[in-house]
């Protein structure tokens, strides 16, 4: 009797469910996609994220997009195509990020700059944009950058000879001490009324601490922040860790609050620094976001030191959004700068004549291999450059970005209806046959020749993402993604065993090798 009365309200409550959500069910209908299974939609096609890329590309193959499926009780649309994505990207009805990234929120602890949306994301976005869209500060950290990638140089002359191994590894390492670390002292001079005053300072980047990640302290943090990354990935595609209940009994549940709790402390070691430095610091540069330099120039805050401001002085953000725009910041910085950095030294090993012919630009520009990179340098890379753009082109580190659509609008011919999940994958639009032709799917550096790349839709080249809510840090990544490609090049050779039809790419929040990036460096004699 019990059992009957059950099923009954259970498919009553179905019916008033779909009623309800008629109108949606309608539109979503109207769009092509594949079958779809009830609770579960697709989400068995996706439980392997080394598959993704596979299943997605089949998807493509037999549907026009948009595609649409489901993840779980997610009702996705998956797009493609340039005209599709600027409209995406610039629609106010689409500025929020997808539920995909509240699964970030989750995993950092908190509503970070990368995850937030609607009117707290505008307000942070404006107060921390000066701090990393400014090349003032970018280019006073020049130094920092050219320090630890002469240690790492150094550094990977132990590897000369000897067999295959992933560069991430190195390179990760590298990437975190220059988004954190300070440079080596330097004399510094103020004329005060004709008297000379010299001090040691010390050449801040974004959080202004040492970690010599790459002399092997602090290592722990790449291992939380990794550990944070991978369950985050594990939550996209098996959506029933979403739920608390299967999330607190599974065997990532203690993995994932060690490295959450671990990591947080470490930050707020950081943060607690600074902040005990700025109560003690000149008074005359409160409610200011910059201060006067030697020179009488504006000199402005690096990241930590403008947060701390903006939290102590301004009252902008509370202690823990402080905590999690630092963690966020930190964390996304260095694993998307060594991601990208791994791919373009796997692509030089995996095609040796494009390796040559960017060393001889390199070795062009430079008058030897230890000699400090400046933006002078970097702004005469062209053949260097169409490397790096094919690359990011070819094997992009965030393969997709989502964004929600708060009210029904319209996409093409189709009506979008409210709530829907948006997918841009990237990936599949950097391999868009129509933008990038039947070559589409082969890694040339041609792709980018000026007179070749001049006529393309601007938003078929979308590495940082685009329009309002894209990439923060994509000035900072210009900048230090090529400082790398010319202190590797300079100095070493790669080779590989990888081929590239073997490459097998696993879709999480970023996008990494099955295999790993495994390389064999060979020094250079020649320059």
């Amino acid at each position: 009797m019990w059992l009957k009365l059950l099923i009954v309200f259970c498919v009553l409550f179905l019916i008033r469910h779909v009623w309800y959500r008629r109108k949606f069910y309608y539109l979503s209908w109207k769009i092509n996609g594949p079958f779809s299974l009830p609770f579960i939609g697709n989400s068995l096609s996706f439980l392997d994220s080394s598959k993704v890329v596979n299943t997605t590309t089949e998807l493509i193959k037999k549907f026009k997009s948009p595609i649409r499926f489901w993840l779980g009780g997610h009702f996705i649309l998956y797009f493609t195509s340039p005209e599709d994505v600027e409209t995406i990207m610039t629609s106010p009805q689409s500025l929020d990020k997808g539920s995909i990234y509240k699964i970030i929120e989750f995993v950092v602890g908190g509503d970070g700059l990368f995850s937030m949306g609607g009117d707290s994301w505008k307000k942070h976005r404006k107060l921390l944009n000066p701090t990393v869209q400014n090349y003032n500060i970018l280019n006073s950290f020049y130094p920092k950058f050219n320090s630890n990638m002469r240690l790492m140089t150094d550094l990977l002359e132990q590897k000369v000879g000897k067999e295959l191994f992933d560069i991430y590894d190195h390179l990760e390492a590298c990437s975190l001490d220059m988004i954190c670390g300070k440079n080596l002292p330097r004399w510094k001079f103020r004329n005060y009324n004709f008297r000379y005053h010299f001090w040691f300072c010390f050449q801040e980047s974004t959080f202004g601490v040492t970690m010599n990640i790459q002399k092997g302290e602090n290592r722990s943090f790449l291992e939380y922040t990794n550990n944070l990354m991978l369950m985050a990935g594990i939550q996209i595609f098996q959506p029933w860790y979403r739920l608390y209940p299967i999330y607190r009994l599974s065997k990532y549940y203690k993995i994932v609050e060690k490295s959450k709790r671990d990591a947080h402390a470490y930050v707020k070691q950081i943060l607690d620094k600074k902040i005990e430095e700025f109560r003690n610091h000149n008074e005359d540069t409160k409610g200011n976001s910059c201060e006067i330099d030697e020179f009488g120039k504006a000199r402005y805050n690096i990241f930590i030191d403008e947060i701390v401001r903006l939290s102590i002085d301004r009252r902008c953000f509370t202690e823990h959004e402080m905590l999690v725009q630092a963690f966020t910041m930190m964390s996304g910085g260095f694993e998307t700068t060594a991601l990208t950095v791994s791919y373009i030294v796997l692509m030089l090993a995996l095609h040796p004549e494009y390796q040559e012919r960017v060393f001889e630009e390199l070795r062009e520009i430079f008058t030897d291999q230890r000699s400090d990179v400046t933006a002078e340098d970097i702004s005469k890379f062209k053949y260097t450059d169409q490397f790096i753009k094919e690359t990011m082109r070819f094997t992009p580190t965030v393969p997709f970005v989502t964004r929600y659509a708060k009210k029904d609008f319209q996409i093409g011919k189709h009506t979008v209806p409210e709530g829907t999940e948006l997918i841009v994958s990237i990936f599949h639009l950097h391999r868009n046959t129509a933008i990038y032709g039947e070559t589409a799917d082969t890694f040339d550096p041609d792709h980018f020749l000026p007179e070749v790349a001049r006529d393309r839709h601007p938003y078929s080249f979308v590495p940082f993402s685009a329009g309002m809510r894209n990439c923060i840090g994509m000035k900072y990544g210009h900048i230090v993604v090529r400082m790398f490609v010319a202190w590797i090049v300079r100095n070493y050779r790669f080779t590989t065993n990888l081929k590239m039809e073997e490459l097998t790419f696993r879709m999480n929040i970023t996008m990494k090798l099955a295999q790993g990036h495994m390389v064999q460096v060979h020094k250079r004699e020649n320059y």
